[in-house]
């Protein structure tokens, strides 16, 4: 249900003409509320009124008195079809009023609502309490938020502007949604976002430079979904589309980025800070490498190092995994065929566990359709391979398997063991491959 929500104050209000935008169209009137009811946009039009009084306020301007109409007489006159009533709040003089202040607000919300908000007579920091409340129950009640408004009076003048501050609610929830992103790595709340606003703002604005930043962002938002989709599946490999590959995702992501800050459109404004950060905590994912081992070597390491940093363990420790594969291909002097999927499962994998069992001193089985050259590089790897990243590779991939089993494996860890084992690990494996030392962390 569509809700429009007000706080009368009890200063004695005057006469003046509200407008927004427009002097022309205006509304006269004692009472800011009825002004913005009588100029919102047909699509904000409610079908509830509820204005918030204290003890005060109620006497002195919610019922009429001494022959002069108060705001429940104007609304019913004017909005006779429109259930519309008022509420007692405290003044919020204490920390108890306050919380029942914003209880009693929170209960005439409910869910799915949608709400217009005026917070131009709300009484000291009862605005900040509103905007709260607002955003407190988006996620409670799962509210929209239609507009904000502020009724701008001076005695001086005739005419008196009415704000929107829908712009500074936008804002909390972009601010919001990148905050997801970068500590969860979820992207769809910003995705969301993008597609509510920006397609809005295709639709009502008539300027083409804001409707060509509108589309640059909903780009942005599709790369953005792409890259942390392409993280969570474990897409590390080396193919030319994004929702195949962490690299091209990120690539796109990064062009999107650019493409939208270089642009310094004045309605983008607010968001270019936002985006600077996200273009800044992404950059572990370029590479200036040019063969593809070395190419997927960055983008497996960076890729660890992202889940680590969101708690997304299951998929770093796939990625630890693999990216020691291919850092083992790399060290038996055939790069090239890092990211050929045969040779990765018959000869790096294989080297993998040829040195873990010499390590151990078991017995290793070769593949019966492995050449003897096969063979001889896989037994290199004994050579090659240090004793200290043997060990550490098989530690990896127990833990691995014990996540990737659900916990039913013979080797199963406390939820915190394996959160300290992980970060442990890769820390080992980050100075061991050089990461380390190229990322300076």
């Amino acid at each position: 249900m569509r809700k429009f929500i007000s706080c009368l104050g009890f200063s004695d209000y005057k006469q003046t003409c509200y407008y927004m935008g427009d002097k022309d169209h205006a509304s006269e009137t004692r009472f800011v509320q009825k002004a913005i009811l009588d100029l919102m946009p047909e699509e904000e039009k409610p079908q509830k009124i509820f204005i918030a009084t204290t003890p005060e306020a109620y006497e002195r301007n919610w019922i009429s008195k001494d022959g002069v109409d108060g705001l429940e007489a104007e609304l019913k006159r004017a909005y006779p079809d429109i259930e519309s009533g008022h509420f007692m709040i405290p003044r919020g003089e204490n920390e108890k009023e306050i919380w029942e202040l914003f209880r009693t607000v929170l209960e005439y919300l409910e869910e799915g609502d949608e709400v217009i908000a005026d917070i131009t007579h709300a009484f000291r920091f009862i605005p900040m309490i509103m905007i709260t409340i607002l955003n407190y129950a988006k996620t409670v009640k799962n509210i929209t938020v239609k507009n904000i408004y502020y009724g701008q009076f001076d005695s001086k003048n005739t005419h008196n502007p009415v704000l929107s501050l829908k712009l500074y609610d936008q804002l909390l929830d972009w601010t919001q949604a990148t905050n997801t992103f970068l500590r969860y790595g979820n992207s769809r709340d910003f995705t969301a976002m993008a597609t509510r606003d920006m397609n809005k703002k295709k639709r009502e604005s008539t300027s083409r430079e804001e409707q060509n930043s509108a589309s640059d962002i909903n780009k942005l938002s599709k790369a953005l979904d792409m890259f942390t989709s392409s993280i969570s599946t474990c897409r590390g490999g080396i193919y030319p589309k994004g929702d195949q590959s962490i690299m091209q995702a990120y690539h796109k992501l990064d062009e999107a980025l650019e493409r939208v800050i270089q642009k310094d459109n004045q309605s983008l404004e607010p968001l270019n800070p936002l985006l600077e950060i996200i273009k800044k905590k992404t950059e572990i994912f370029r590479t200036a490498q040019t063969e593809n081992a070395y190419k997927m070597m960055d983008t497996g390491m960076a890729a660890c190092q992202w889940c680590i940093d969101k708690d997304m363990i299951p998929m770093a420790l796939t990625a630890m995994a693999e990216t020691i594969t291919t850092y083992v291909c790399i060290q038996l002097g055939c790069s090239e065929k890092a990211d050929d999927k045969k040779f990765r499962e018959n000869i790096g994998s294989s080297a993998v566990a040829y040195a873990i069992a010499g390590m151990k001193k078991t017995d290793f089985k070769f593949n019966d359709n492995l050449t003897e050259e096969q063979r001889n590089l896989i037994r290199s790897a004994g050579e090659k391979l240090s004793r200290d990243f043997v060990r550490l590779a098989e530690q990896i991939k127990s833990l691995r398997n014990d996540v990737n089993h659900f916990g039913l494996s013979d080797n199963t860890n406390s939820s915190t063991k394996i959160l300290e084992k992980t970060k442990t690990y890769f820390k080992e494996l980050s100075r061991m491959t050089g990461w380390e030392e190229k990322t300076g962390e």
